[in-house]
């Protein structure tokens, strides 16, 4: 082999050993970006440490408590019985009446008769047909279940749409209870009592 040759070889040679020069120049660039990104990784993070990030401060002030529009309970129940407390104007309109004694004596409907005639309010008459509005009455009174209760309603003779319902609870009879609750219904009736419930259910 002559020198020529020799140094031919030898030329290739370190060519295999360094390798492709542009695949050199991409390593090169790709170490001096990782070089690059770890030193503002460093940077970041003493920063972070020489600044860090303060929370803003709770406010601990106690604030009043902001009262609620809605009712409480006791207002609510207040102004449901209010609104139960008005009567239908088919009721307050009403000017003659009959007394229907369903399941009661003789004694009791008796009473509610007693007593509707010493109101006045109303005009009793003994055909329901021609009535405005009927008076039932539920009077029992069962011993051996030891039963005793009284209920009282209206009915509209047109529709017998319930105008007006009240009970009463008793002992040992019924004696008493029937007039008890016309009382009641007296009671509701009158002028004052009647404006106060409306005005109580307006907003």
């Amino acid at each position: 082999m002559s020198f020529l040759e020799s140094q031919q070889v030898e030329f290739s040679s370190w060519i295999d050993q360094i390798g492709n020069p542009v695949k050199m120049l991409s390593m090169t660039k790709a170490l001096q970006l990782l070089v690059t990104f770890g030193v503002m990784t460093f940077g970041v993070t003493t920063l972070a440490s020489a600044f860090p990030v303060r929370e803003p401060a709770q406010d601990t002030t106690t604030k009043p408590a902001e009262k609620s529009a809605t009712p409480g309970p006791k207002a609510s129940a207040k102004k449901a019985a209010a609104a139960k407390a008005v009567l239908p104007e088919r009721l307050l309109a009403a000017k003659t009446m009959c007394i229907n004694p369903m399941q009661s004596s003789a004694a009791d409907a008796g009473e509610a008769r007693t007593e509707l005639k010493a109101w006045g309010r109303f005009t009793l008459v003994d055909d329901c047909a021609q009535a405005d509005i009927a008076l039932w009455i539920n009077a029992r009174f069962l011993p051996a279940n030891e039963v005793c209760h009284t209920v009282a309603q209206i009915f509209a003779n047109s529709n017998k749409a319930i105008l007006w319902s009240q009970a009463a609870s008793c002992t040992k009879s019924t004696k008493g209870t029937v007039k008890a609750l016309v009382q009641h219904l007296r009671k509701e009736m009158t002028p004052a009592a009647a404006k106060k419930a409306k005005s109580a259910t307006k907003p």
